[in-house]
């Protein structure tokens, strides 16, 4: 195994990385897509008859209960100081709402719309006549916006980082250390898994008064803004018309 101050130096160490990377992340995942797309009716029966779902979590429990296990084999929790704990612990709420609000503000970016209750953030209101550029941009972010549902989906996802990718990505680049250094090198992922699920279990509340205060608005101002941007169109072009035939 490569090590830092061996002779293989830090390029023995990303070779070493990248090669198990592949093999256990990458090939798995080009394959699983791959088939997919190519057969997705086989796949899915497939995975109905062997039950794959639960296998899966089978899988994914024994992966966290072994990290678990290893952190509290080598006692990890009690060589971190307890400054240290508090320290992280705090860094992974910042962390989690920091990346729920960069997936907020990607799925409906925060730029105020003149009467569409589109974006979150802001209300909106009587505006005066806009530019045309101004209004290039506005219907750009409208066909870039996700509606409440599919950014809940995306905030939660997009958030979410846990122990069945954190741990074997540790396991590979620290695998030429014990078990002690990666169990403190997964301390901070572990401690993250309970915050964003404590966090979350808050939070679905809120999202999802969210969504049903505002269900079926969206569609209602898209549809506005659609009739009334048609009704412009024709209305200039009816003018010209008039004009031409006047002329």
């Amino acid at each position: 195994m490569p090590d830092a101050s061996g002779s293989g130096g830090l390029t023995g160490i990303y070779v070493q990385m990248v090669k198990q990377l592949s093999a256990c992340l990458f090939a798995p995942l080009i394959v699983g897509q791959i088939l997919q797309n190519v057969s997705p009716e086989r796949v899915k029966n497939i995975s109905l008859k062997f039950k794959f779902s639960y296998i899966n979590q089978v899988l994914m429990l024994i992966l966290v209960w072994s990290t678990f296990c290893n952190q509290f084999a080598t006692r990890i929790f009690w060589h971190v100081s307890s400054e240290t704990i508090i320290l992280v612990a705090f860094l992974n709420v910042a962390l989690y709402l920091f990346m729920s609000l960069v997936c907020l503000w990607s799925a409906r970016p925060p730029l105020p719309r003149a009467k569409s209750p589109l974006l979150p953030c802001f209300g909106g209101g009587e505006a005066e006549e806009e530019p045309a550029y101004m209004r290039s941009v506005r219907r750009l972010v409208k066909r870039v916006t996700f509606d409440k549902k599919e950014t809940a989906a995306i905030c939660f996802c997009g958030a979410a980082k846990g122990l069945v990718l954190g741990a074997p990505l540790i396991s590979i680049m620290y695998s030429a250390y014990g078990n002690e250094i990666q169990s403190a090198v997964t301390l901070p992922i572990a401690l993250y898994q309970g915050t964003q699920i404590a966090i979350a279990q808050i939070s679905v509340r809120v999202v999802k008064a969210w969504i049903l205060r505002g269900e079926g608005d969206e569609d209602v101002a898209v549809n506005n803004e659609e009739k009334s941007e048609d009704h412009k169109g024709h209305t200039t072009l009816s003018s010209g018309h008039n004009k031409d035939t006047v002329v």
